[in-house]
Parts: structure tokens; C-alpha cells; sequence
């Protein structure tokens, strides 16, 4: 040991004080642009204008090993995003790192104002005693430049965890919904509006936990309204509230029926639900809350699908329904005046 030791040194002194290492010279394939190590997914995409900018659940920095995964499942997760043109073709050859906060980053979500885009997520950060996640977020401008550095805090507490961000634009600002676990006392959901220049200008419950925990929700906004469509405690059917611009609600509580698996779209003047109950039921929503098809109409036709999702869209013209089951993925359409859907098609069908 000890003459390895001195010819180490030996080595290491007899290089001149002025001597460079060599420079390091790339091997063929190093600078060719490849898929990212790690694993990619939960991916968000939100159209501004003249881009799309996705976001997404990025794993490649777990990839150099954490003592222990604060969730015990994913290994330091971050949210990335990329720009992408009308094409969906890729603009930028490496992905925009929008948090790469130590621990996890998880359930990205993205939505435009006409201005920015909102990236929201849930973040776990370490506490006195263990560990919490709370609710956080950044405005992207549309050339890519992340303008919330450190992030805008919408919620974190560290006695409660906040998690599963979704949200929504009114074409000013956004309102931000997520989980709020109140330990023994239950689940609630709660809302935060955020306005354009990235400021929580208050926060409202929006599901109080005195009711069937909701789970599976979704928001949007049309006319003078928002939205958040939920299924209670998993199984107990899908309910729907309409809020005011301050996030108050209005009216009673809407019930779709039985069912999972909500979704909902906007066409800027009415709101369009759709959910799972055996086959994919649908109804137009009004502002003021009232249902074109009340229970719904089938979305799916003569599909036989299995723990169907369905998520809902508009064109331009026409509600656009996109629904997964038994290992494929089926499309359907229907004019804003249409009441019942016709029989969804898969994408290789002609027509669809």
C-alpha cells in the first residue's frame, strides 16, 4: 500500500505546473440528440395560440441514485416541458426543466391565458419531523422562459398534504384546484385563483370534506363560469358545481348518475361532461347549470370497453370525444346542437 501510495505522488509531481489535461473530444453519436434516460410520463398539454407547451413527470435525475424515495415509489422526480409546433413536432432540442426542486415533483398540469402559461404541480418537500406535499407553480412565457423562480406557492401546509393539482383559465388568470388531506377530519377540495402576473389573489373551498371525499376531478370555465366535475369517494356517483368568478358556488350540486372517471370540456359558452358508467355517458352543461340530456347520452354506441376514460375537447365546430378501453383508443363527434352522440369510432375506421 505504501508503494502504490509514493508512485501515486510520484506520478502527480511530475506533471509541469502549467501542463493542461487534454481536451475532451465527443465520440461519434455523443452530440446526436436521443430519448431521455429515466422514465417520462403524466404528460399535460396546453395550446397557446400559435405553440403547444407539454409538460411532463421526468425521472432522469432519480437516475443517479437517493438514499430513500421520499414517496417510497419514484426516485426524484421532476417537471419538464418542451414546445411543440402545429405539427406536434418537438421545437427544442433539449427539454425546459421547469422545477428540479430536491424530492419529488409529480401530476403536472398546464393551461394557457392568452398571455403565459400556468404550470402547476405537487411538490414534497422535508418537514421537522417527516415529510409534506403541497401545491405549487410557475408561469411559462410563450417562448419558453420559466418567470416564477422560486415557484409561486399556492398551498403548503405541513400538517396537511395538498395534492393532485388540475386547472383551468378564464383567459385573465386561472383557477387552480387540488386535495386538501385534513388528516382525521377528511378530504376537501379546495381552489386558489391566480392572477396574470402569478399573484394568489385568494382561496376558496371548493368540496367540503362534510361530503363524499371527491376524487377524479376535473375543472374548466365557459361564459361567467367555472366548473369541477368529481366522483364521490370513487364509486358513489359523479357530482358537478359551478362557481363564480370568486370561486363561490352557485346553485345546488349537479348529479350526473353512477358512474367514474369524469371529464370535461368547454366550448367557451357551455361546458360539455362525459363519464364512465358501463358504456361513456355525456351531456352539454349550461352556465347556469342545466343538463341538455339529463343522466346522460351514450358516447360509446355498441363499444364493449372496460374501465373506459373518455376525455372531452372542442375543435372549433364540434365536441370531440376521445375514449380508451380494451386496449384501444376510439373517437367520436358531435355538433353543439346534437343531444345524443353517434356509435364511436375507432381511429382506423373511415370517417373518424
Amino acid at each position: 500500500m505504501r508503494l502504490s501510495l509514493t508512485l501515486a505522488l510520484w506520478a502527480f509531481s511530475a506533471v509541469p505546473a502549467g501542463a493542461q489535461f487534454p481536451v475532451s473530444t465527443p465520440l461519434p453519436g455523443d452530440l446526436a440528440v436521443l430519448p431521455s434516460a429515466g422514465t417520462q410520463e403524466k404528460p399535460s398539454i396546453a395550446f397557446g395560440g400559435s405553440h403547444y407547451l407539454c409538460v411532463w413527470e421526468d425521472g432522469r435525475s432519480g437516475l443517479a441514485g437517493v438514499s430513500s424515495p421520499p414517496d417510497g415509489i419514484h426516485a426524484n422526480r421532476d417537471v419538464y416541458a418542451t414546445l411543440l409546433d402545429h405539427q406536434g413536432s418537438v421545437l427544442w432540442s433539449s427539454p425546459l426543466a421547469v422545477d428540479e426542486a430536491p424530492w419529488d415533483q409529480l401530476n403536472a398540469r398546464v393551461a394557457w391565458n392568452g398571455t403565459h402559461y400556468l404550470v402547476v404541480w405537487e411538490s414534497t418537500r422535508p418537514t421537522q419531523f417527516y415529510r409534506t406535499q403541497g401545491i405549487y407553480a410557475a408561469r411559462v412565457d410563450p417562448a419558453g422562459v420559466v418567470l416564477d423562480q422560486p415557484p409561486i406557492v399556492i398551498d403548503d401546509q405541513d400538517d396537511y398534504d395538498e395534492r393532485f393539482p388540475e386547472l383551468t383559465s378564464d383567459g385573465s388568470g386561472w383557477m387552480v384546484a387540488w386535495t386538501d388531506n385534513l388528516g382525521t377530519v377528511g378530504s376537501r377540495l379546495d381552489g386558489a385563483y391566480v392572477d396574470g402576473s402569478g399573484l394568489v389573489l385568494f382561496k376558496r373551498t371548493l368540496v367540503p370534506s362534510t361530503s363524499p371525499l371527491p376524487t377524479n376531478y376535473r375543472v374548466s370555465h365557459a361564459g361567467d363560469r367555472f366548473a369541477a366535475i368529481f366522483e364521490r369517494n370513487y364509486s358513489s356517483g359523479i357530482g358537478a358545481r359551478l362557481y363564480d368568478a370568486g370561486l363561490t358556488q352557485v346553485g345546488a350540486e349537479l348529479s350526473m348518475g353512477a358512474g367514474g372517471r369524469p371529464a370535461l370540456g368547454s366550448n367557451g359558452s357551455e361546458f360539455y361532461a362525459a363519464w364512465n358508467s358501463g358504456g361513456v355517458l355525456g351531456t352539454p352543461i349550461t352556465t347556469s347549470g342545466a343538463m341538455a340530456t339529463p343522466g346522460g347520452a351514450l358516447l360509446s354506441g355498441a363499444l364493449q370497453l372496460n374501465d373506459a376514460r373518455v376525455a372531452v375537447a372542442w375543435d372549433g365546430t364540434q365536441w370531440v370525444a376521445g375514449i380508451t378501453g380494451s386496449g384501444a383508443v376510439h373517437a367520436s363527434q358531435v355538433t353543439p346542437g346534437a343531444r345524443s352522440w353517434p356509435a364511436a369510432r375507432s381511429p382506423s375506421a373511415p370517417g373518424t
